[in-house]
């Protein structure tokens, strides 16, 4: 059998592949594994109550019944749906915005697929166009997104060294270069991996960038504002007229129902369902029926502040005093955790990559995810801040993350012993 070059692309089993496959064989099989790697949201019991007393109440409602299980959605999805979302969003970024300027996807890594598509590769002229990730680390979802090769350029972050073993990420713009062969501009916020949170005045710097190339400013709120908001110091949102905001239901904690959702102008959410219904038909309609009527009844936002941005908030303070005590007497950075649930962390002494690093925490029964694999889009692999890096979920039983750090803690010990 003969593939295409799109085909050829995914016979080989990359990295990420690979790794992704020890995640799921992780989740999947019973066994004393700690797992500390992927981005499988927490269980929530307030949560999991109101999200099932909906799915109870779609599922006793024969008419709710059919408009969500047994009909197909058309191409622009759920219409009660984007208009309650509307409201919703437009009260809370302060900006206009109506239900058609929402999209909806099956997953907003399908969504990142086909927008990243629309707006990169080789365009009506022949020239050839990158998304630039103007401050990586980035999303580790977004490097085989691409059709095509060299479809990402990136640039690397100013490190700044803050007290008591922290630091932080900032964009480099004296660096930073988006010339004609860029087509869009994303960042995620917070970051997945390092929780970082960009400043409302570096995404208005970016988005100047963009509109002086008449390209969109994409940002991914899956951990962000205003839901799930997942986000522990007061932060403003950012929304213009050049922004594609791409929001996911799977950190609220429903990752199952494969909900995302775009937030742009008209012309592209039209060319986004146009694309949408060649590969999907019709978006699944489980997370916008659960969603409704919270989003009607004004309990999304309490739910997302009240509840899930403080049970991680109280897991991180927790984690972070465990790691700072246990860590002492080796040298290690965190980058500040100001969202997500993650935590960056960075030993500048390792003696080994982060990838060789992860393999034996595997073998010793704790899973992460290694530095390396966040750094799309840069010309060659040889930046050694990279290599020193992993990101470790809080997404788990606090007594669980204990146990992997302290299996983290000796393996890194046992480096230096043999």
């Amino acid at each position: 059998m003969q593939f295409s070059k799109y085909g050829n692309k995914y016979t080989k089993i990359s990295g990420i592949s690979s790794l992704m496959q020890d995640l799921g064989s992780a989740l999947s099989q019973e066994s004393d594994i700690v797992f500390m790697g992927g981005g499988n949201p927490a269980h929530i019991d307030e949560v999991y109550k109101k999200f099932s007393a909906q799915i109870q109440s779609i599922s006793t409602n024969e008419e709710s019944y059919k408009r969500f299980f047994v009909n197909y959605q058309s191409p622009e999805g759920n219409l009660e749906f984007r208009i309650a979302l509307s409201k919703l969003l437009s009260k809370e970024l302060g900006y206009p915005i109506s239900e058609k300027n929402i999209g909806l996807s099956n997953g907003s890594q399908s969504a990142f697929y086909t927008i990243f598509n629309i707006l990169a590769g080789e365009h009506a002229d022949g020239k050839f166009k990158s998304v630039m990730l103007p401050m990586i680390p980035e999303y580790i979802g977004y490097s085989e997104i691409g059709i095509e090769e060299n479809f990402f350029k990136s640039q690397l972050p100013k490190i700044k060294l803050l007290k008591d073993n922290y630091f932080k990420y900032e964009v480099d713009f004296d660096n930073l270069e988006v010339d004609d062969g860029i087509g869009a501009i994303c960042v995620s916020r917070p970051t997945n991996p390092s929780g970082n949170m960009l400043t409302k005045d570096e995404l208005g710097r970016l988005d100047l960038l963009a509109k002086k190339k008449n390209i969109p400013l994409i940002i991914d709120c899956a951990y962000g504002l205003p839901f799930p908001g997942v986000v522990y110091d007061k932060k403003e949102n950012y929304i213009s007229d050049n922004t594609i905001l791409v929001f996911s239901l799977a950190k609220l904690g429903l990752p199952g129902c494969r909900t995302g959702i775009i937030v742009a102008d008209e012309f592209l959410i039209e060319t986004f369902n146009n694309a949408n219904v060649a590969m999907n038909l019709s978006t699944a309609s489980l997370g916008p029926g659960i969603l409704t009527n919270i989003i009607l009844q004004d309990q999304l936002i309490p739910l997302c502040r009240g509840t899930i941005m403080p049970f991680y908030k109280v897991v991180r303070d927790e984690i972070l005093d465990y790691i700072n005590h246990l860590f002492k007497d080796i040298n290690y950075r965190i980058h500040v955790p100001e969202g997500a649930f993650f935590l960056w962390i960075w030993f500048e002494d390792l003696p080994i990559s982060s990838t060789d690093f992860y393999e034996i925490l595997k073998r010793n029964g704790t899973l992460v995810i290694p530095g390396e694999y966040f750094f799309h889009g840069l010309k060659n692999n040889d930046y050694v801040h990279a290599k020193q890096c992993i990101r470790v979920s809080y997404a788990q039983s606090v007594n669980s993350i204990k146990k992997g750090l302290k299996i983290v803690y000796e393996q890194y010990k046992n480096l230096f012993i043999n």
